[in-house]
């Protein structure tokens, strides 16, 4: 399947979801707060390590809420190869190289807690404008005001909001 999505040089994104074995953990704790965050960082590292990211050059894969904690544990992720050759022989770029060419988006992640550690791992050149909406917390209102007080130029906030997204999807601005 990431064979022919290379080929045909397709955008993918990629939502979690929740895992039948993972859910109702934790009394009164929706799963979505505990296992969306760790079922992104899942199929990241498996992209990563199964070598589907560095095989899929052509392919642009965008993650939800900001890559939950992929920006945050990019350093532990990407260390595996420190200890495994074959992994390290399989990703000639190194991981961090891959983690710095996906896309991630800004749903629910409109915040300085998200946004700083997302901004030492990509420029806004890989952000793109998200929401959740209806579903989760935060409006498109107040995702487009946790970017304006971020503190984007207007030239980064008109690529997240709109010219990211034109760019990997250019049949959208007709």
């Amino acid at each position: 399947v990431f064979e022919e999505l290379n080929r045909r040089k397709a955008t993918v994104f990629f939502h979690p979801t929740v895992a039948p074995c993972s859910m109702d953990l934790i009394t009164d704790v929706p799963d979505s707060v505990i296992e969306f965050p760790i079922d992104t960082m899942r199929a990241v590292t498996s992209l990563l390590y199964g070598g589907t990211l560095t095989r899929g050059r052509d392919t642009k894969f965008i993650f939800s809420h900001a890559g939950a904690g992929v920006p945050l544990l990019a350093a532990r992720i990407s260390g595996l190869v420190k200890r495994n050759k074959r992994l390290a022989e399989m990703i000639p770029d190194g991981p961090l190289a891959e983690l710095k060419r996906l896309y991630y988006d800004t749903a629910l992640s409109a915040r300085p807690e998200t946004l700083a550690p997302l901004l030492q791992l990509v420029t806004p050149a890989n952000i793109l404008f998200g929401t959740d909406t209806p579903w989760g917390s935060m409006t498109v209102a107040e995702t487009a005001a946790g970017l304006a007080r971020h503190g984007f130029s207007p030239e980064d906030l008109r690529l997240i909001e709109r010219d990211n997204a034109l760019k990997m999807m250019p049949t959208l601005q007709r």
